[in-house]
């Protein structure tokens, strides 16, 4: 191996040293990132049918909603928690299955989720 080979392979071990070093670091700050400030997804629609647009107020935010009242006999109340990223439209067919089976429902969407406010999610 000639010494010109050694220094390029010296340099490549360095520059995959400090690639590794750097995705180690930044890679959990980006994440942490995503999860408090997820993109959001516009709801694009209208409360569904037997559904009315409710707020919620609190901890310096409002929340967007939906509340459906049971049909037939009631049974109990219902509250769908999207997952992250998401909004209360990903559970449209859940809501209206608990809906038909005689619970209240309500759908919210969490803190900056949709439509409700803040700037970062704070997961409870």
């Amino acid at each position: 191996m000639t010494p010109q080979t050694r220094k390029r392979l010296k340099i490549l071990a360095i520059g995959i040293f400090i690639s590794g070093a750097a995705v180690t670091y930044f890679l959990p700050n980006i994440g942490a990132a995503l999860i408090l400030h997820p993109p959001r997804r516009p709801l694009r629609t209208d409360p569904p049918e037997h559904y009315r647009a409710v707020t919620f107020d609190g901890a310096g935010v409002t929340l967007s909603g939906w509340l459906g009242k049971a049909s037939g006999e009631h049974r109990g109340t219902v509250i769908y928690l999207h997952g992250m990223a998401d909004n209360r439209v990903g559970g449209v067919g859940a809501l209206e299955n608990f809906r038909a089976r005689g619970f209240d429902v309500i759908a919210y969407d969490s803190r900056a989720h949709g439509e409700s406010g803040g700037e970062a999610c704070t997961y409870g």
